[in-house]
């Protein structure tokens, strides 16, 4: 591998959404921008070729599910685009007003991390961190895949503060091994302790499942065992039948 963010052990940074400036993030690693409005893309990668900066950007908006559909909403406020309409926004922000709705079609957060690691020659086990400030931070949490394992932070820059209060976000935190920090907003880092406790539950759910496929193959080698041994005893008393026919027929004939 001759990455240098491999080669260094210097993070991946992960930005869903851009900021005002990408500067500090790239002092500390590789960067990969993931951006939904096309016009923002264009800017930050003139800014990008301007300052010869390690920034990827991919222009996609994030689902759970690699290619699912799903209706993106934009905003006078662009910091509010994403997957939620108007009619959950407006009671708290009723300046807002809807633009246009697009149909756009959602990519895996893991799926885009395989395809920037392929392109820049990076072992599976880079350590990265992710920071969202656009469209639905659960579905790029559950899109992550395998990259789960070397996720060291997540944290939430949205302007619709009630995207923080999903008791879904708190619970997949707390089932995936990752803590609230306390002096930091809307932050959420790698517990080693509860990261332990969540692969040991993996591993006794991967244990069961095997046990359970064990019990299933053993359940239908009996059956087929059974199932021949029962086809054999028939087609045994099938050519017995036979053969009291054959001898009756040659005793009618010599009689």
């Amino acid at each position: 591998m001759t990455d240098a963010a491999d080669s260094l052990g210097l993070p991946l940074v992960v930005l869903v959404g851009s900021p005002f400036s990408y500067t500090q993030w790239v002092r500390m690693g590789p960067v990969l921008l993931i951006e939904a409005n096309v016009d923002r893309v264009q800017q930050v990668c003139h800014e990008i070729a301007r300052d010869q900066a390690n920034v990827v950007v991919y222009q996609e908006v994030l689902t759970e599910e690699d290619g699912a559909a799903l209706d993106w909403y934009v905003f006078n406020d662009s910091r509010f685009d994403g997957h939620r309409p108007l009619s959950l926004l407006q009671p708290s922000f009723p300046n807002l007003r809807l633009l246009a709705t697009e149909q756009r079609c959602g990519r895996q957060l893991g799926q885009l991390l395989d395809q920037w690691r392929l392109s820049h020659d990076v072992g599976p086990s880079i350590q990265w961190h992710l920071q969202v400030r656009q469209g639905d931070p659960l579905a790029a949490l559950r899109g992550l895949g395998a990259w789960l394992e070397s996720l060291e932070s997540v944290s939430l820059h949205l302007a619709s503060e009630d995207a923080l209060a999903y008791p879904e976000l708190e619970l997949w935190f707390r089932l995936h091994g990752f803590r609230a920090v306390k002096e930091a907003h809307a932050t959420w880092l790698r517990d080693p302790i509860a990261t332990l406790q969540f692969l040991n539950q993996q591993q006794k759910k991967q244990i069961l499942y095997l046990e359970n496929t064990l019990l299933e193959l053993t359940d239908q080698r009996d059956y087929q065992t059974a199932r021949a041994a029962d086809l054999e005893e028939k087609l045994s008393m099938l050519n017995q039948e036979i053969d009291d026919l054959l001898a009756e027929i040659l005793q009618g004939k010599s009689s």
